[in-house]
C-alpha cells in the first residue's frame, strides 16, 4: 500500500495543479471586442461566394389577388367566410399558370359565379355554376379552386341555411396582370364569397 503519494511521480501534482490555473486565467482575460482582419474577410468571403445560393433561395411573390365578402350574413362570420375565400383564393393563384398555361386571357371575360353546398359538418357535397365566365379554362381553374378550398372545422350553426346546409356564393374573375420577355402571362386572382 502506498501512503506517500510522492512515489507515483517525480513531478510535483501541485505545482501542476497551480500551472494550469495560471494558464486558464490567462485565457480568461478580457480580449479586444473588434473582429480581426482576417475574421471579417472570411465572412466577406462567405456571404460573395454563398450570394447566388441565397437569391435562389428567395421565394417567388405572389401573384395579384384579392378576398372579400360579398354579404352581411358572411360578414357576420367573418373567421368562417375569410377562412374559405382566402384558402380558394390562394389555390386559384397557384393553379392559374398551370391550368391557363400562360395563355392571354380574353379582355371581356366575365366573372364566374358558383353555388357550393356543405354539410353540417363543413364538408363539400355540391358546386353548381351559375353564370360563366366565357372562357373554360378560367371555370374550370375555380371549380377545382372551390373543390378544395371550400371545407370548415366546426362552422357556425348560424350561418345554415334553411334547408340545414351551408349555401356558399363564390364569385372570382382572372385577369391578366403581366407578361415578361418570354410571354409568359401573371394573373390577377379575385374571389368573393357570400353566405345564403
Amino acid at each position: 500500500m502506498i501512503t506517500d503519494l510522492s512515489q507515483l511521480s517525480s513531478s510535483n501534482p501541485l505545482a501542476q495543479l497551480d500551472q494550469q490555473r495560471q494558464l486558464l486565467s490567462a485565457k480568461s482575460t478580457p480580449q479586444s471586442s473588434q473582429p480581426s482582419n482576417q475574421t471579417v474577410s472570411n465572412i466577406g468571403r462567405f456571404y460573395i461566394a454563398n450570394q447566388k445560393t441565397a437569391q435562389l433561395i428567395e421565394a417567388a411573390p405572389r401573384p395579384p389577388g384579392d378576398a372579400r365578402l360579398l354579404n352581411a350574413k358572411a360578414a357576420q362570420y367573418p373567421e368562417f367566410a375569410y377562412d374559405i375565400v382566402n384558402r380558394t383564393l390562394v389555390l386559384a393563384q397557384d393553379m392559374a399558370p398551370q391550368k391557363l398555361e400562360q395563355h392571354r386571357l380574353p379582355d371581356d371575360i366575365k366573372p364566374v359565379v358558383l353555388t357550393a353546398v356543405m354539410t353540417p359538418e363543413g364538408k363539400l357535397t355540391d358546386i353548381y355554376i351559375e353564370h360563366r365566365s366565357g372562357f373554360s379554362a378560367v371555370d374550370q381553374l375555380l371549380i377545382d379552386a372551390c373543390k378544395k378550398g371550400i371545407w370548415a372545422r366546426n362552422p357556425p350553426a348560424g350561418a345554415l341555411s334553411s334547408d340545414g346546409t351551408y349555401r356558399l356564393r363564390i364569385e372570382g374573375i382572372i385577369f391578366n396582370y403581366s407578361y415578361n420577355h418570354e410571354n409568359l402571362y401573371t394573373y390577377s386572382t379575385h374571389i368573393g364569397l357570400g353566405v345564403l
